[in-house]
Parts: structure tokens; C-alpha cells; sequence
């Protein structure tokens, strides 16, 4: 029996946000949960545009970390996620307060990922992405 499972929390017109539960538990609204209601309204505000516009262009928003795993960004707070097909999976969240993450929270990040049935996809140079599988898929850009 899986402890962690995907579920649906917004649907936009283009894109469809997700949060992985563990144990019917929400790591990402219980973070959210704990931030100042400032902090709460500009992150609700970025999930809801990017649900109906896309991930956001400006790296001040929206940045990939590696391989197939981003961070929302407002300030200093980050939601970890990733993409599959019009999915965003929102994974967990965290106040940054360093320059740099911690390689821990990257980690956790995967290991959430990974114990919610979702692996990692590796991207090569020209685009593909290994999948665990592997079966190989190009990517658009």
C-alpha cells in the first residue's frame, strides 16, 4: 500500500495543479498553512496564474533546479514541483535562507517524488528525456 498519493487541487485553463498527500496528509497546504497571510495570497495568486497562463517565464517565479524538478519562487519562499503533460505537481515547500538550497530539500523533494510513484526523468542535452522505463520522449520546448 502507497503512503503518498497525487491529488488534484486547481484547474486552470491550461494546466492543472496537483499536490502529493502522504497519508491523506497535504505537505504543500499545510506549508502554505504556516506562511503569513501575505506570503499565503501571493503564492495562491502565482499556483492560480500559472494554472490558467503556464509556468511563469521569469526566473524570479519560476526556475528549474535540475532534471525534471522546479521551484515556484516568491521571494523566499519555494514550492518544489514537476511537470507531467498538462500536470503540475506541486511536492513540498520551504523557506529559503540561504543563496542556495540545501542539497537536503532537493532530496526530500525526490525521495517524495519517488515514494508517490513518480520517478525522476533525466534530460539529455538534445532535449529527450530518459524515463524510468526506459522509453525515451522529446520534450517541447
Amino acid at each position: 500500500m502507497k503512503n503518498a498519493m497525487v491529488r488534484s487541487l486547481l484547474k486552470g485553463r491550461r494546466y492543472e495543479i496537483c499536490e502529493i498527500t502522504i497519508r491523506g496528509k497535504s505537505l504543500v497546504g499545510r506549508f502554505i498553512d504556516d506562511l503569513g497571510k501575505e506570503e499565503q495570497q501571493k503564492l495562491t495568486a502565482l499556483l492560480k496564474r500559472t494554472s490558467d497562463e503556464g509556468p511563469p517565464a521569469n526566473r524570479e517565479k519560476f526556475k528549474k533546479l535540475e532534471d525534471d524538478l522546479y521551484e515556484f519562487k516568491s521571494f523566499q519562499v519555494r514550492v518544489f514541483c514537476t511537470i507531467r503533460g498538462a500536470r503540475i505537481i506541486l511536492i513540498n515547500g520551504v523557506v529559503k535562507k540561504k543563496d542556495r538550497h540545501d542539497q537536503e530539500d532537493i532530496d526530500k523533494a525526490k525521495r517524495l517524488l519517488a515514494e508517490a510513484g513518480l520517478e525522476m526523468k533525466k534530460e539529455d542535452k538534445d532535449g529527450t528525456q530518459k524515463l524510468a522505463a526506459g522509453k525515451d520522449r522529446k520534450v517541447r520546448r
